[in-house]
């Protein structure tokens, strides 16, 4: 099990997000000094200001957002208790951002590639308030 820092946890555990850089890097690395090595380099050489990526991880899908600048760094956690509905609803939201059907595609293969582990998966990823870990 990972446990994962958050500053707010929103709709009832379905969706949670944090801004907080040093909250993030932790996260990163939780995930894996793999991913976290390859999220760096591939936002570091994105071609635009902003870089987005999608990754199941236990229940959830992680959004990971990260601006060039750092203004507008943010990951979110999208629990959508296995539902191709709510997976859709939450797709859709994505439609009114600039990349808007690249980003739902995105949002959509990472609940495919989800889907069939969430059961067994569910209780691999804590999300927590709590920031003692940091300290």
């Amino acid at each position: 099990m990972i446990t994962l820092l958050v500053d707010e946890i929103l709709t009832e555990g379905r969706m949670a997000r944090t801004k907080n850089a040093d909250k993030i890097s932790y996260n990163l690395q939780q995930l894996g000094s793999k991913y976290y090595h390859w999220f760096q380099n591939k936002s570091n050489a994105a071609a635009t200001d902003q870089f987005i990526d999608m990754v199941g991880c236990g229940r959830y899908i992680v959004i990971l957002s990260k601006s060039k600048c750092k203004k507008n760094t943010y990951m979110l956690f999208y629990d959508t208790r296995n539902s191709h509905k709510n997976a859709a609803i939450v797709a859709g939201h994505f439609l009114t951002y600039e990349d808007g059907i690249k980003n739902q595609q995105l949002f959509l293969n990472a609940f495919k590639a989800l889907e069939p582990h969430y059961d067994k998966k569910y209780t691999d990823t804590l999300l927590t308030l709590d920031t003692f870990i940091l300290c």
